[in-house]
């Protein structure tokens, strides 16, 4: 479970950097504009978004964990916390959209006023985050479990059964 766990925190690691160079919102006219929103710039759009990068780093943090053995069940927990701070932060940047919208106007043929607003869309960066976010849950998860069997059979040894109490088998 610890290999599972070494995998998982290094493949999380690996989507999360992947997507700081990958765009995690797009406009998908691209006559209106070519840029592209990254995933720094979408971390920046709330109040909560920030805490995209808190997530990040407690992914850092278990992966260290998980590699070093150090702390295996505050591991697991920060690993959790972390997917909450993505998840609050995605969701920041969901209901933020209209900060990186492009409003336009102008005026027809006849003389009528137009304009409208073009807003960016999910990109391939937001589906790498999603994934991290998941993975990332299920490494801490299997932290945690780690963390609970390790402590039950270090208790079992440390204290075994009194004499004529042993199991039959």
């Amino acid at each position: 479970m610890r290999t599972t766990t070494r995998v998982l925190t290094t493949v999380t690691v690996a989507l999360f950097a992947a997507a700081f160079w990958v765009p995690v919102l797009r406009i998908t006219d691209r006559d209106s504009s070519s840029d592209d929103i990254g995933l720094i710039s979408a971390a920046t759009a709330g109040e909560l978004s920030p805490l995209i990068f808190a997530g990040i780093l407690a992914a850092v943090v278990l992966c260290f964990c998980a590699f070093t053995g150090m702390l295996p069940r505050a591991g697991g927990w920060i690993g959790l916390a972390g997917c909450v701070c993505i998840a609050a932060g995605a969701v920041s940047v969901v209901s933020n959209l209209w900060t990186f919208g492009i409003l336009w106007d102008g005026v027809t043929a006849d003389g009528m006023p137009t304009g409208g607003l073009i807003l960016p869309a999910p990109w391939w960066g937001t589906a790498l985050i999603a994934a991290a976010t998941l993975i990332l849950a299920v490494a801490s998860i299997l932290q945690l479990v780690t963390a609970h069997r390790s402590r039950r059979a270090q208790a079992q040894r440390a204290d075994p059964a009194p004499a004529g109490e042993e199991d039959g088998s």
